[in-house]
């Protein structure tokens, strides 16, 4: 038996995989309502698979779901690890310990899938799960299994991703990997409990650090005139360089959390992550006070927010840089609506219809570059009363260039 803790948008996919693959899965969950939806395949998902697959797997009983931990030979810890004030928060895994503890027998594996600071597992959750004399050592087999994950992609990703698996022994490694090659298809190489650790930070903390080289260029290139679309377009032919998107700022979870995780090991060399880190917090600011700057110069009441969640094509909206520019905006006074028929979290101020939304706006911003914005034209815009346009993603504006009845301006081209 396999038991999946904490059915998010890591575990619950890997819970269904690992069922469909034909293991006995208990995916455990506190939330009881939660539950409830995961059982009548009435969960929020960006994967219509997911629910396809999970159907099956209850019809068969091959997924059993459970709010308790209870006795298993295999349990894989998927709950989150937060940060409050840039600090590491570990409530949930020791939350988890504390019950798995009492039912830890010899010769059980535990897998953290969790994203965690390195050093943890060899150090605090070893240590919390010993608290029953059994040794993380002789007794029962730990590891890490850092997921590598797409919002709306995540069962491709989750089965055709090359993946790296940490042990605090090298057994330990090796009876996991065998549990995920049940359904993961490409590579898991192994390695130590540290050095997983490791890769997962280093890989999302580069992520970090390269999208703030990206809106670095694009406010250096709008002191200078330049257009930074176009420069990081073409510096990107250059077979060695590959630039990621600026934008208003960086969301989800992983991105602008886990680069702490790895500042915090050695926070006097950790400069550039520090930076970074700094440099995207800002780029909400930023946007704030370029639409008071539109605003301002032509005496606009109203601007329409398009998009809330954290990135194109997807509903979550947890650390959302778009909510920091809506702080932004009300410390400014600015009047604004927000409209976003994708996200699954309705905040202030935001409309589910378009047109009530819009109702009275001057000028739309494009904050988040889902699909279905693309298909929003000048000429509609227009003949709501809107007068300007600001694309902050650099995907919409392109369509609208050659209009002649609407202004358009574009993060990092503002010329006011």
């Amino acid at each position: 038996m396999i038991s999946v803790i904490g059915l998010g948008y890591v575990g619950l996919p890997t819970a269904v995989l690992l069922a469909n693959a034909g293991n006995k899965v208990r995916g455990i969950d506190i939330n009881e309502q939660y539950l409830s939806k995961i059982a009548n395949c009435e969960i929020e998902t960006e994967d219509i698979e997911l629910n396809n697959m999970l159907s099956k797997v209850l019809n068969n009983e091959n997924l059993t779901l459970e709010n308790k931990i209870s006795e298993s030979d295999v349990f894989i810890i998927a709950v989150p690890t937060l940060v409050v004030d840039n600090e590491i928060c570990l409530d949930h895994i020791k939350a988890v310990c504390a019950e798995l503890v009492k039912v830890l027998k010899k010769g059980d594996l535990v897998i953290v899938e969790s994203t965690i600071a390195p050093g943890t597992t060899e150090t605090a959750i070893k240590s919390m799960l010993e608290t029953n004399g059994l040794s993380g050592i002789d007794d029962f087999y730990l590891a890490h299994m850092p997921e590598r994950v797409k919002p709306g992609n995540t069962l491709n990703e989750l089965v055709y991703n090359d993946r790296v698996v940490g042990g605090v022994t090298l057994k330990a490694a090796e009876l996991a990997k065998k549990v995920y090659e049940s359904f993961v298809k490409s590579e898991i190489k192994e390695t130590d409990a540290l050095t997983a650790e490791m890769v997962k930070v280093v890989e999302n903390t580069f992520r970090d650090i390269n999208i703030a080289f990206a809106n670095e260029v694009l406010t250096i290139c709008e002191e200078a005139k330049a257009d930074p679309w176009k420069v990081i377009e073409l510096a990107n032919m250059h077979p060695r360089v590959n630039i990621h998107r600026p934008g208003p700022g960086v969301g989800g979870y992983c991105i602008p959390v886990v680069p702490w995780f790895l500042a915090q090991l050695a926070p006097n060399e950790a400069k550039i992550i520090k930076e970074s880190r700094a440099r995207n917090d800002y780029m909400p600011i930023k946007v704030a006070n370029d639409i008071k700057k539109i605003m301002d110069k032509n005496n606009l009441s109203k601007v329409l927010l398009l998009g809330t969640t954290y990135a194109g094509n997807v509903k979550e909206t947890r650390f959302s840089p778009i909510l920091d520019i809506i702080k932004e905006l009300e410390s400014l006074n600015i009047n604004y609506s927000a409209y976003d028929p994708i996200s699954r979290d309705k905040l202030e101020n935001q409309e589910n219809d378009f047109t009530k939304a819009i109702s009275g706006a001057e000028l739309v911003v494009f904050l988040v570059g889902h699909d279905i914005f693309k298909e929003i034209t000048a000429e509609e815009l227009k003949k709501y009363g809107v007068l300007e346009i600001f694309d902050c993603t650099g995907q919409i504006y392109l369509q609208h260039l050659d209009q002649k009845e609407i202004k358009v301006h574009v993060l990092g081209k503002l010329d006011i």
